[in-house]
């Protein structure tokens, strides 16, 4: 099929039945709302805990370099 043949198929579908047509469009809006609230919702929970976790990691670094490192045990039959 050529590409006003395609163009012209789809049209009669959509005008052919607009209850479909307005369905469809509607779980499409739908959906695609449902992605940006999430993706939003994830973007703010991560935030937060970003923040949290880079400054607890920053002390733990702190603490783990004032600890002297501790001897590795002796090799066995070397």
């Amino acid at each position: 099929m050529r590409a006003p043949d395609l163009l012209r198929f789809a049209r009669d579908a959509a005008t052919g039945n607009p209850l479909r047509t307005s369905l469809l469009v509607l779980a499409m809006a739908i959906g695609v709302a449902a992605v940006v609230v999430l993706t939003a919702l994830g973007d703010g929970a991560r935030r937060p805990s970003a923040a949290t976790w880079s400054s607890s990691c920053r002390g733990a670094r702190r603490r783990a370099a004032s600890i002297p490192p501790t001897p590795s045990p002796a090799r066995r039959g070397t």
